[in-house]
């Protein structure tokens, strides 16, 4: 009867895969782990009904009220600069009466903007009728690529060379005017009176598309590397990298080589604000007034003026404070404008755009995937890397406009020394959006990438991962006394042993835990001013800068620093708005360097008033800031001052910081629950303890949804990105965070080459996020040693946490049900013998199964058995089989179920209960099975085929065949 609802079951689940959702094979499992979590969770406490080990998966993982701990220094004498505030915008927040674009009153006539998408890829445009759409009342105007006043290119070019990016040189359309490069592509602007309208009528333009052009659509890196189709797609981004001693002759003698590969899948963009932008044109129409969610005013500005064939003086931007970007608000916020732009300027009324999530997640970039295949000669004894060769492949997208192979060559040292090392980076073309900034690009590749291999080298070697990386650390490095006084600040030797013990006496709930280190490095580019202005009346002070404030909280360190420098109050300080005409021509938000540079920028400023103010502050000692500032304006000193930081004016640095991850794995259904995160950062003299732990509390978070459940999926034969929801991509909520959650800053710290002695931190914390997908290969590998799997390397990439667990895993719980379900209708009949017999028999099954776990497993239990029990165990077990077939339907009856549901995971089971006890029994001279050895299982990985193309005739066949008389027909 069990067997029947299994099979039933896993008929109505295993249907087509429906592309939006996650794949049909966990669907399966996951509903077979909770029908057997049901069976577990009503079993009687009873050890001989329900062995201890495996009770735990009769319940899901119970989650407690969330902890956590912050440490860090201040110095009171410093203040407020160093001490601990929330934003200045913090409770405007809160209260939700932060002001942000689209919250800006209309204006009178006000237009509302939508762009339409290509639903293809890969075809010509051939015609674009919006007829249907301008019907509608209130619908305005459709523009196309043919209409812009100016240039159709987004990026910041003139006369080809990229003005704001030096290292990109490469055309972007705003609107597709010939080849639709990838399903969504923007194509034309639908205008109407209402935001709903806009997105009504958007939908009903009607395109028409020439043929393909008989290449495949491959929306993906992985797509590529599946097809083999490199033609006119792979490019090399930047020139090798070889360490000195790269090519020392001999340097391999006596070494292993271990080859492996790293998986990066892509990441969206989900921020409080969408893409927003509301443009109004002058009076004259010889100029535009832009209120952008950007974190560039610059490229915005730079976008327009080509798109309209303005100067770029007639574009005055606007930005107030941002509701998050990660990256998104960069060069693609610049697009949203100009696209929003044309439609002002057409139509000569004020308009606004704000992009739906579905719109964006279909047409705008996201973060890179990637794809890394790495060779490295070890010496065992040690884990020291005497060669290290790795290629990285980056997903660019549709474009090369924004790859990030630099910074991904910048970080891949992270802590350790690369003398021998050599770095290949190319990029790979995809019909996809091209790829753009999200927080840390590149370098939390580069950085798992290396953290990937030491984990890698730890396997094989039979190391601890801590003594391999050790071994490698750049010598004089502070890591090397960072990580091993880490270890044990986390009581990371006590805590695993834990983890061990949990691990041996529970089944169903794996624990892992690991440690990474982090070398981050900060690298300036590019200049941003900071204007301060002093009032006489009430010697208040007014701040403009040249970045934005999206939420890392820029103005509040800026007031801080203001504050400190000028020696008043930081009420007195307000940090206004930011305009490309107070800060002209300021490079982009970004890179974790943008509020360093704003912030000495306004130090420098101050620094300038300062010195104008000194004769008067000379002459009256005493007397309080109000009456210095009204007498320096009685002598007409000027109050205002800027200062445009640049390059040449810092150094770079290193961001340290390392990372200790527990978490807890349901087998049964692929929940994972971090149980404790540890983190320790060194941030210097922390400008505001506060944010610079928010940020590293956030950016964790955000890599810890990137590692374990967020993932795009694309249709296959359109490439159109199916999840463009939040009811099916699901970033981390309140309940994904870890449980409990530490940080602690750095003790005692400075930094003699960052601003005031400080750190960045908007950034670096993303990288430790890989820690995660240690910790869960740890307890992965304890749930396949369960299993009876193989100790082998996983590759893991980051994707939806599976409950895969193998079909090996399914015949234990096959195995489970009937000894359970047999054990709970025995113990409810009279006869009591009969019910003790059989619960005995059941409970020795199970405890059989609780060792091995699985058919195959048996080879490894016989190895380590001695001569005189090895025969009794055989027999045993053998026996045990026999008995367990006669309770199953017969294998035919069996298999015609499986075939008429291609039931392929139930058919892999019945394959490996005959197959492999026969050959084990046989192998011994048992002889009980009456089953020649086939070896089905080498027709395992192609099994859907061969039940669409078999008849119950060819099945009766292929069973009835051996090793030796299977053909290749067979198994095709």
């Amino acid at each position: 009867m069990l067997q029947e609802t299994l099979a039933v079951l896993n008929a109505e689940i295993a249907g087509g895969q429906s592309e939006p959702m996650v794949d049909a094979s966990y669907r399966r499992q996951v509903a077979v782990g909770l029908l057997y979590r049901f069976v577990l969770h009503i079993a009687p406490r009873d050890r001989r009904i329900a062995n201890p080990v495996v009770r735990s998966g009769g319940s899901a993982i119970q989650r407690p009220l969330s902890t956590g701990a912050q440490s860090f220094d201040t110095y009171p004498s410093n203040w407020p600069l160093t001490q601990a505030l929330p934003k200045l915008e913090a409770f405007q927040q809160t209260a939700g009466e932060a002001i942000y674009v689209n919250d800006l009153p209309a204006q009178p006539d006000e237009l509302h903007a939508a762009f339409v998408l290509a639903t293809v890829a890969r075809r010509q445009l051939i015609t674009i009728d919006p007829a249907a759409a301008l019907e509608l009342p209130g619908v305005v105007a459709f523009y196309s690529a043919k209409d812009i006043p100016g240039e159709n290119d987004f990026a910041s070019l003139k006369n080809g060379l990229n003005t704001v990016f030096p290292f990109r040189n490469v055309r972007e359309e705003i609107l597709c005017s010939g080849k639709v490069l990838y399903h969504g592509q923007p194509i034309g602007i639908v205008v109407a009176e209402t935001f709903e309208l806009a997105t009504e009528a958007a939908t009903m333009v009607k395109v028409t598309y020439g043929e393909p052009d008989g290449e495949p659509i491959l929306p993906t890196i992985e797509h590529v590397f599946a097809s083999g189709n490199t033609t006119n797609r792979f490019l090399t981004l930047e020139p090798d990298v070889v360490g000195r001693s790269y090519n020392r002759p001999g340097s391999t003698s006596g070494t292993l080589k271990i080859t492996g590969r790293c998986h990066f899948r892509s990441q969206a963009h989900f921020t409080l604000e969408p893409q927003t932008c509301r443009c109004i044109p002058s009076e004259d129409g010889t100029g535009m007034d832009v209120y952008s969610a950007t974190q560039s005013s610059h490229m915005v500005q730079v976008a327009i003026a080509k798109a309209l064939h303005l100067r770029q003086s007639s574009v005055r931007v606007i930005v107030r404070p941002v509701g998050g970007s990660y990256g998104a608000k960069l060069s693609r916020g610049a697009w949203v404008a100009s696209a929003c732009a044309i439609a002002a300027y057409l139509t000569r009324r004020p308009v606004r755009m704000v992009v739906p999530f579905e719109t964006t997640m279909q047409a705008l970039g996201k973060r890179i995937g990637g794809h890394c295949e790495y060779e490295v000669d070890v010496r065992p004894a040690d884990g020291r890397i005497v060669r290290l060769s790795n290629t990285y492949h980056e997903d660019l997208g549709s474009s090369n406009y924004e790859a990030m192979a630099m910074l991904f060559r910048e970080a891949f040292r992270n802590c350790y020394s690369d003398d021998s090392w050599r770095l290949r980076l190319r990029g790979v073309l995809t019909d996809s959006p091209s790829t753009t900034w999200l927080r840390s690009p590149g370098t939390a590749e580069a950085i798992a990438t290396i953290e990937t291999i030491m984990e890698h080298v730890a396997f094989v070697t039979g190391l601890a991962p801590q003594a391999v990386r050790l071994a490698n650390i750049e010598p004089g490095s502070i890591m090397t006394t960072l990580l091993p006084t880490f270890h044990e600040q986390v009581d990371f030797k006590v805590r695993k042993a834990a983890v061990d013990r949990h691990n041996e006496t529970n089944r169903w709930k794996k624990r892992g835990i690991a440690i990474v280190p982090m070398g981050h490095p900060i690298r300036y580019f590019g200049g941003m001013n900071a204007w301060v202005s002093i009032y006489h009346v009430d010697g208040s002070v007014a701040v403009t800068i040249g970045t934005a404030e999206i939420g890392q909280g820029v103005n509040t360190k800026v007031a801080q620093v203001v504050a400190h420098t000028l020696g008043i109050p930081l009420a007195l300080v307000t940090v206004k708005p930011h305009t490309s005409i107070g800060s002209p021509n300021a490079f982009i938000e970004g890179g974790s360097v943008s509020t360093d540079l704003v912030a000495y920028a306004a130090r420098r400023a101050c620094e300038t008033l300062l010195e104008r103010i000194r004769p008067v502050r000379e002459d009256n000692r005493t007397a309080p800031w109000e009456a210095i500032v009204q007498t320096c304006y009685q002598r007409r000193i000027d109050l205002n001052a800027a200062y445009n930081a640049k390059r040449a004016d810092l150094r770079g640095y290193t961001v340290w910081a390392l990372c200790a991850v527990e978490l807890e794995v349901d087998v049964l259904t692929g929940q994972v629950q971090l149980l404790r995160v540890d983190i320790l950062e060194d941030t210097g003299e922390s400008m505001n303890p506060l944010l610079d732990i928010g940020q590293i509390e956030g950016a964790f978070v955000m890599a810890m949804g990137y590692q374990l459940i967020e993932e795009l999926r694309y249709d296959r034969g359109t490439g159109a990105l199916t999840n463009i929801r939040t009811w099916n991509y699901k970033p981390p909520s309140a309940r994904d965070i870890p449980v409990d959650m530490r940080v602690r800053l750095l003790s005692k710290s400075s930094n003699p080459a960052g601003v005031l002695r400080s750190k960045a931190t908007g950034e670096p914390a993303y990288n430790l996020g890989v820690t995660v997908q240690f910790a869960l290969r740890y307890a992965l590998a304890a749930a396949r040693r369960d299993a009876g799997l193989p100790i082998e390397w996983l590759e893991l990439a980051p994707t939806v946490t599976s409950a895969d667990a193998t079909f090996q895993q399914y015949v234990e719980l096959m195995f489970q049900f009937d000894a359970v379900f047999e054990s709970l209708c025995l113990a409810q009949t009279n006869d009591s013998t009969e019910a003790r017999r059989m619960v005995e028999a059941n409970q020795a099954l199970q405890s059989c199964v609780n060792l091995h776990h699985d058919p195959q497993n048996f080879t490894n239990a016989l190895d380590s058995l001695t001569v005189e029990n090895r025969k009794a165990f055989i027999s045993y077990n053998c026996e045990q089989f026999e008995e367990i077939k006669k309770c199953y339907h017969p294998f035919t009856q069996q298999l015609e179920v499986c075939f008429t549901a291609r039931d392929v995971a139930m058919i892999k089971t019945l394959i490996m209960l005959e197959e492999e006890f026969a050959y084990i029994c046989e192998r011994d001279g048992a002889n009980v099975v009456s089953v020649p050895r086939s070896n089905y299982s080498y027709c395992a990985g192609n099994l859907q085929e061969l039940l669409q193309n078999c008849s119950m005739p060819d099945w009766a066949e292929l069973r009835g065949k051996t090793i030796d008389t299977m053909t290749e027909r067979d198994c095709r």
